[in-house]
């Protein structure tokens, strides 16, 4: 699927950056901050309803929240250290599983 592969070749970038350089409007926290974005956004749509059945509620629900603080509330509220573990850790593993579903 290739918006799941686009996704993908944005989390890489992030994981070939430097922690030290991800920050508000930094390009490696521009594209995690678009990974998410449209990861939540693919998800959301009916056609991919079938993917949604991977994820647990917790998983869910974490998304749509990181992507309600990018879309709406801000950088400000993100955590960044919890933010770079999310997208270094639990989003490449989350989509993997999409891909293989």
């Amino acid at each position: 699927m290739t918006e799941l592969a686009e996704i993908d070749e944005r989390l890489e970038r992030v994981r070939r950056s430097d922690r030290k350089d991800f920050h508000d409007g930094s390009p490696s926290y521009d594209s995690a901050s678009i990974a998410v974005v449209r990861l939540t956004g693919l998800l959301e749509r009916s056609e991919f309803s079938d993917l949604r059945e991977v994820l647990t509620e917790e998983e869910s629900r974490s998304l749509r929240t990181i992507r309600n603080i990018i879309s709406h509330g801000g950088y400000a509220d993100m955590n960044g250290d919890v933010f770079w573990a999310t997208v270094i850790t639990h989003l490449p593993d989350l989509v993997r599983r999409l891909r293989d579903a």
